[in-house]
């Protein structure tokens, strides 16, 4: 992945050794092999003494031979292209790093064909492409709320009588529908004392179950990061061993 940082120009090697704490090591942890260009902040004792303490190998790039660090290169290369894309005066230049730093990251790569995203966490993060527009108007039809027998001052006396009896029966109905629950619940009262252990039983096979598909979930995304890892891993030495090739080439040209 690419982790971009705006830094004045004279950083020192603890300035550097901060920013790497604060941007790569909160994220990734330490790394077994730091590949850097020969710059003076990195070849200082500070900076090795530090990786060295840390059990990290520092490995310098050859110098007039910056294929040894092609996958840096590359990445400046394409910074440099997306900001002279968007980027309006030399001072703005910094604001933009947070969103080239996500673009970079969420393409693919030519090399791993794979995006920096998708093979550090076999997920791709979610971007607005489409979003919900939820119309804010609302009304255009009628509310349908009146009541049956209309108002009470525009009703008969007869009608008014037969409202009032259908209300007692109503009434009637609900005490009779209230015994027979009552009556369904001290059944249902006996019933559960006797399936409470049976439902016990059930519920401690079912956490076990939910376990087992857990810990086989999470064995398959294991063994799908690692096979993912090693083809990035194959494809990088692939396209750094053919670069070597073409620019010993250019040399005996």
């Amino acid at each position: 992945m690419v982790h971009l940082v705006a830094v004045p120009d004279a950083i020192t090697a603890s300035g550097c050794a901060c920013v790497f704490t604060d941007t790569i090591f909160r994220l990734h942890g330490l790394p077994r092999e730091l590949v850097s260009d020969r710059d003076p902040r990195f070849t200082a004792d500070f900076w090795r003494s530090v990786f060295k303490s840390l059990g990290t190998r520092l490995k310098m790039s050859t110098s007039d031979h910056p294929e040894s660090d092609g996958q840096t290169e590359r990445a400046n290369r394409v910074l440099e292209e997306i900001l002279r894309g968007y980027v309006h005066s030399f001072k703005s230049w910094s604001e933009f790093l947070p969103m080239v730093e996500f673009a970079i990251n969420n393409s693919v790569h030519a090399s791993t064909t794979h995006t920096p995203f998708y093979v550090n966490g076999l997920r791709h993060p979610r971007v607005p492409t489409l979003l919900e527009c939820n119309s804010g108007l609302r009304g255009g039809g009628t509310r349908a709320s009146k009541n049956r027998f209309g108002s009470r001052s525009s009703r008969s006396d007869e009608e008014v009588i037969a409202f009032d009896a259908d209300i007692d029966n109503i009434d009637i109905e609900e005490d009779d529908a209230s015994e027979s629950a009552e009556a369904l619940t001290e059944e249902d009262d006996a019933s559960e004392s006797a399936e409470a252990l049976t439902e016990e039983n059930v519920d401690v096979a079912v956490v076990r179950s939910q376990r087992t598909e857990a810990n086989e979930s999470s064995d398959e995304f294991i063994l799908a990061r690692e096979t993912v890892v090693r083809f990035v891993q194959d494809s990088i030495a692939e396209a750094v061993d053919q670069q070597k090739q073409n620019a010993d080439k250019n040399g005996r040209q």
